[in-house]
């Protein structure tokens, strides 16, 4: 289950059967309890700089419970593997199945799995099929309780022989009512962690200024936004890269690019600093023109 949270694993049927145990989930909600009870507000847990409530891998198990193990309304199959086929094979005709939205409602319902960028994607899905009301998802309360300030570092065990490089301020950008850290990433052409990191501001968009802030823009690279089912070998094949390099471009991604799953939506370089600012190809939705 941890493996599926993280983004590291895309289960099979075998996976799913082995992991959705339903006495597993009722152990993580006793664990869960025992937690909620036993620890006070002064406990926490810190992740890439990111704090916690001390209940936060129980309350990510669950989550990856919650969509991995949905079925549906027959409860005859598991919607997941279906979910990963579909959309990997893009096969439109699928996409306002029952189990296609339900998995998407079930990742964008949980702080876990809410970015901006799938909601949008998922509103203009849930559009397209004309799907009933009882579709739609609002964004889930805040549950990060705040940052250190501390930026993801590369681990020291990376195999990767290309030291991190030295960022600088190639221009400056005035924030603007409707911008965000990844859209204001998407337009410059650099990753968002680079953008965090000129900065000096907290990983993952933590603390991102508001409208009429004055922020530096580093030095653009070929970007791709990461979608739910990119993987690093993924991302790379479409590149023309190999792995190592893609890690070694982007210090915020670990050697074994298990924490993929953290930087849904964000963007992030798949050339050298300084290569020419071109978009990949993304695994993303693309609006289906007809309804149900």
């Amino acid at each position: 289950l941890l493996a599926i949270a993280r983004g590291a694993l895309l289960p099979n049927e075998t996976d799913i059967e082995i992991s959705c145990d339903p006495d597993c989930r009722l152990s993580l909600l006793g664990i869960q309890a025992v937690q909620q009870a036993a620890c006070s507000s002064n406990d926490t847990i810190v992740e890439s700089g990111t704090i916690y409530p001390p209940t936060y891998f129980t309350d990510l198990l669950l989550h990856a419970f919650e969509f991995a193990c949905l079925q549906n309304d027959a409860g005859t199959e598991y919607c997941f593997p279906r979910f990963i086929e579909w959309n990997q094979n893009e096969e439109e005709e699928e996409y306002c199945n029952e189990c296609n939205l339900g998995v998407w409602k079930s990742r964008l319902s949980s702080p876990f799995g809410w970015r901006d960028g799938l909601f949008d994607q998922y509103t203009s899905l849930t559009a397209s099929c004309n799907a009933a009301p009882s579709w739609a998802v609002t964004s889930p309360s805040q549950y990060a309780l705040g940052y250190t300030g501390a930026m993801p570092t590369m681990p020291s065990t990376t195999t990767s022989s290309t030291p991190r490089p030295t960022l600088s301020c190639q221009s400056n950008y005035t924030i603007q009512a409707s911008d965000w850290c990844t859209s204001i990433s998407r337009v410059k052409q650099v990753s968002t962690y680079n953008l965090m990191r000129v900065n000096n501001l907290p990983a993952y968009c933590g603390e991102f200024p508001g409208p009429g802030t004055s922020i530096c823009i580093p030095e653009t690279c070929r970007v791709h936004t990461v979608s739910p089912l990119d993987t690093c070998g993924k991302i790379a094949n479409a590149a023309g890269v190999t792995t190592q390099q893609l890690i070694s471009w982007n210090p915020n991604i670990n050697p074994e690019c298990s924490n993929l799953y953290n930087m849904v939506d964000y963007v992030i370089c798949v050339g050298p600093l300084g290569s020419v600012a071109t978009t990949t190809a993304s695994t993303t939705y693309t609006p289906i023109q007809t309804t149900m």
